[in-house]
């Protein structure tokens, strides 16, 4: 039978990297049977090869499907997946980290793929929901104006089943032979320790990724703690130089990953998330981690104590209020 491979994130799990890689190599994912489609032009959409090209942030070949399912637009919903599945390809990747939370449109796209004869396999990409709630909150910060703490936006998320891993995935209610392969986004479990790697070996892809053209490390990365609590006042306070702020990177080390899970995750936000989002973690695992490790099971079910009591750096926030100011006088 032929195969689907749709990988819908999660969003924050080097989805942007992954997506630009498997875009940067499309000649060679051809060669090696696998059709990742790219060109939606015709559609009134973009070209995803050319947005890897020119180092773009784009959320997968499967922004154009899902933005038509969101507006509605239900003839250019048939059109679309008309030209993914009635290609004539034998293997057909497809992403984007915009669908994981839609389950009716995850549904759609497998009954689709059924009637034209692929085999679909949902892939998943999870952190933790101890890690995955810092960086859904940053990541709200950056893009969407939020300035609350963050049981405030896990509470806003509530309605949609944020970080429910489970429940979210159960509501897929996906038919044999479909099929869901859940993937701990920490790189001790996956292949080589990397992403690009282990969705390789999850779509048997024979391509050896030391091979392939590989965008930057830094594709979207986080930005360091200081921005962010700058960034929060200015969404609070509806600065008008935020847009263009949020846009712009420091001289800092913007990897800083480990400060910024010090500083937000507090005694209280640990308790939050042990009793309201990981709650389904033990059908999680019994479902789609069970051939996993036991070391891999066991990352499931337990979240290490807060580690909170780290401070602004006064420096730090010094140079960022210097770069905003540069910002705000048009350098």
């Amino acid at each position: 039978m032929k195969r689907c491979i749709l990988h819908v994130g999660h969003a924050k799990n080097a989805t942007t990297y992954l997506q630009t890689a498997l875009h940067l190599n499309e000649r060679k994912l051809a060669e090696s049977g696998f059709w990742l489609p790219s060109d939606f032009t015709r559609f009134g959409s973009y070209n995803c090869r050319t947005l890897a090209e020119d180092g773009e942030i784009f959320s997968g070949n499967m922004q154009p499907v899902f933005d038509a399912y969101y507006a509605q637009q239900h003839d250019l919903v048939n059109e679309l997946l008309h030209h993914i599945f009635y290609n004539g390809a034998e293997n057909i990747i497809l992403s984007s980290e915009l669908l994981f939370y839609y389950n009716d449109v995850v549904w759609d796209i497998g009954r689709r793929a059924a009637h034209a004869g692929y085999e679909l396999t949902v892939v998943a990409y999870l952190s933790r929901q101890d890690i995955a709630a810092i960086a859904a909150y940053l990541q709200n910060v950056r893009n969407h104006d939020f300035y609350g703490n963050v049981i405030e936006f896990l509470e806003s998320i509530r309605r949609e089943k944020g970080l429910q891993y489970f429940e979210v995935l159960a509501s897929y209610n996906l038919q044999p032979p479909a099929r869901i392969i859940v993937r701990t986004f920490d790189h001790r479990f996956l292949v080589d320790g990397d992403i690009l790697s282990d969705f390789l070996s999850v779509c048997s892809c024979s391509l050896a990724p030391e091979t392939l053209r590989l965008p930057g490390r830094d594709t979207n990365a986080s930005f360091p703690l200081e921005w962010y609590e700058i960034l929060r006042g200015l969404n609070a306070g509806r600065d008008s130089a935020v847009a263009l702020f949020r846009e712009k990177r420091p001289p800092l080390d913007a990897n800083d990953r480990d400060r910024l899970t010090e500083y937000y995750f507090r005694p209280e936000i640990r308790d939050y998330i042990v009793n309201e989002l990981m709650v389904c973690n033990e059908q999680l695992i019994a479902t789609y981690l069970a051939d996993k490790s036991a070391e891999e099971r066991e990352y499931w079910a337990n979240v290490p104590p807060s580690r909170h009591g780290l401070m602004l750096d006064t420096t730090k926030m010094a140079e960022c209020l210097a770069c905003l100011a540069a910002i705000k006088a048009g350098r």
